[in-house]
């Protein structure tokens, strides 16, 4: 019997279990989908920005993933945590050759994007590069 009435109290607060929100949460100016306005193999192609407005998320209240063109596909650096301060955005991301740096700033209708790839052999040259991105017609 106790065993029972354990096992409905658990379910009872996992029914009432609600994600914590941040309060007056708004998108940013940089949610939304972003495309690179060259298309070019492997360079940056597009920037997905999603406020989650949600302090329980792992990637927190606002998240982003990164493409490169790639054939036949783009290829994703995943997702990763972006803070926001000022009017720029910062990401970092892991992938299995690099850690890439992006910082990101609102140019009126375009974000520009500073991608800094430090790769993990040494022979390859770390490189700096800059995108300007458009938001993509979805």
């Amino acid at each position: 019997m106790r065993d029972v009435l354990i096992s409905i109290g658990v379910f009872m607060l996992l029914v009432d279990f609600q994600p914590v929100y941040a309060e007056n949460c708004e998108p940013s100016e940089f949610s939304g989908n972003w495309q690179n306005v060259r298309s070019e193999k492997n360079i940056l192609s597009a920037l997905e920005v999603v406020d989650t407005c949600n302090a329980d998320d792992p990637f927190g209240a606002v998240k982003v993933r990164a493409k490169e063109l790639c054939h036949p596909r783009d290829c994703s650096w995943g997702w990763t945590k972006a803070t926001i301060e000022g009017n720029q955005l910062f990401a970092e991301f892991k992938t299995f050759i690099a850690t890439r740096r992006i910082v990101v700033a609102k140019q009126g209708l375009r974000l520009k994007v500073l991608v800094e790839t430090d790769y993990i052999t040494e022979s390859r040259e770390d490189t700096k590069e800059s995108y300007l991105l458009v938001r993509a017609n979805n």
